[in-house]
């Protein structure tokens, strides 16, 4: 046993151990030296500091060398922004879109007969059909004054000039056709005298299919009874091959909920083609208006 023992022991662990036991005593205390107190540790770390150089230099560099790229400020919302912009373009279309929605609304949207504003009894208002009588009587005494040559000029060369009768005849026909069609529900013949373009109510230059909407919308909704009556009509010349037409007229429009009854002034300004010498509507306006809705079943 004595012989085994003391060969085996001294022979391997007398080199090996003295080398690891000074090491780990050496390396516990440096730590906290680098950290707490740098000034004293320089002279016994300097063989230590190549054990542990990466904890000391990755803490003392990055503070200052990070900051500027990571803190630079506004700019990277819009770079971001921007990088979305580039990958995805249809972004860019959104806003587009919305505002084409809101134009196409705002063209469609129509005046629905111009519904808003005050509520009166047409029986009831005398005065107010009084003004419209004297507003008829002014215009009809300026139609009366309007000289030949403010006449429209024939739309085929050569042809015989019209008189001022004739061509307000015409246009007194075109006015009227409009609203018999709509009163027989004939949609095509009531659009067909509207122009390309019509300032209609509070929607300017309407398209022609915008009308059509409209008073498609008010058929159906009116589908019980419609009627129109004109008590009085003036018409004007303000300028060559366009006329001016008011109308004193009284309605009634009658659905499943309510009817409508109503007299006012309508105003309808036209334009001749040149091509077909025709009179088309290019601005509709309610001028004056009484009014009142009644509930269907309910009394008068």
């Amino acid at each position: 046993r004595t012989v085994l023992h003391p060969v085996a022991i001294p022979a391997e662990p007398v080199a090996a151990p003295p080398a690891p036991e000074p090491a780990p005593p050496v390396v516990v205390p440096a730590a906290p030296e680098i950290v707490v107190s740098p000034a004293p540790a320089p002279p016994a770390d300097a063989t230590v500091a190549h054990a542990e150089p990466p904890t000391a230099t990755h803490h003392a560099p990055l503070p200052p060398a990070r900051p500027a790229p990571v803190h630079s400020g506004p700019p990277h919302p819009v770079d971001a922004a921007r990088t979305a912009i580039r990958r995805n373009p249809l972004l860019l279309a959104i806003p587009l879109l919305l505002l084409t929605v809101l134009g196409l609304w705002a063209l469609t949207r129509g005046d629905d007969d111009a519904e808003a504003g005050g509520v009166a009894a047409v029986a009831t208002d005398s005065s107010a059909v009084a003004g419209l009588d004297e507003t008829f009587a002014g215009l009809q005494g300026e139609a009366a004054q309007t000289a030949p040559a403010a006449l429209p000029t024939p739309a085929t060369p050569g042809a015989p000039v019209k008189t001022q009768a004739q061509v307000a005849a015409e246009v007194e026909q075109a006015v009227r056709d409009l609203n018999n069609a709509w009163v027989q529900g004939d949609i095509k013949r009531h659009v067909a005298h509207y122009a390309s373009r019509v300032d209609y109510y509070n929607s300017k230059r309407l398209p022609r299919a915008g009308v059509r909407r409209d008073r498609t919308r008010d058929l159906r909704r009116y589908s019980e009874d419609r009627q129109i009556v004109f008590h009085d009509l003036a018409i004007t010349f303000p300028q060559p091959d366009r006329a001016r037409v008011l109308v004193d007229k009284e309605w009634t429009f009658r659905s499943k909920e309510n009817t409508r009854r109503g007299r006012g002034t309508q105003e309808y300004l036209l334009k001749r083609d040149a091509d077909d010498g025709k009179w088309y509507v290019t601005s509709e306006q309610l001028l004056k208006r009484t009014e009142e809705s009644v509930p269907a079943g309910g009394a008068r």
